[in-house]
This record gives structure tokens, C-alpha cells and sequence, in this order.
């Protein structure tokens, strides 16, 4: 699925150096979470990781980024080091 970047999205990416083809892997491979007002996140978490690992894709360095998408809009990307309470995990 291609998604489109807005303008915050690029300007935080530029800021957090996460570069586009990090994004791609955080969709490719991050846990799905809800996120409220119809978003939807995707992170990097353990679980993730080993599921990249059988693909042989080291993706340890990559621990914590989420990458927050709405419809086909990425609309900002962040690390994070604890899930927000109100993320709901997608099963």
C-alpha cells in the first residue's frame, strides 16, 4: 500500500531522523495499534522485530518508532519508549 506524506509528516521525519526508507519498514513490519480519531499507528516494538528477523531484516536500532497514518495520509512519525494508554493493540 503506497501512503502519501504530509507536510508535518516530512518535517518531523527531518527533525527525528527516521528517513523514508525506515517509515517503509515501520508499515512493512510494525505491530498495528488504534490510535483514536480513525488513525492508526505502526511500531516498531520486540514483537515486530523478530518477525522482521525470520526475513533476515536487523531492525533492532529502529525500537520505538511509530509511524501514525490516517487513510492513505502518513501524518506524523516519533519515537517512543512507552505505548500511550489510549493506543489500543489491533488483533
Amino acid at each position: 500500500m503506497s501512503f502519501v506524506f504530509t507536510t508535518h509528516a516530512c518535517k518531523r521525519a527531518k527533525q527525528r531522523s527516521i528517513s523514508f526508507s525506515l517509515i517503509d519498514l515501520a508499515v512493512s513490519y510494525g505491530s498495528i495499534y488504534f490510535v483514536g480519531d480513525g488513525c492508526v499507528a505502526y511500531l516498531i516494538d520486540k514483537s515486530s522485530i523478530k518477525i522482521a528477523e525470520h526475513e533476515c531484516i536487523c531492525m533492532e536500532k529502529l525500537l520505538g518508532v511509530a509511524v501514525i497514518v490516517s487513510g492513505k495520509n502518513i501524518v506524523t512519525v516519533q519515537h517512543t519508549r512507552k505505548i500511550p494508554n489510549h493506543w489500543k493493540r489491533w488483533r
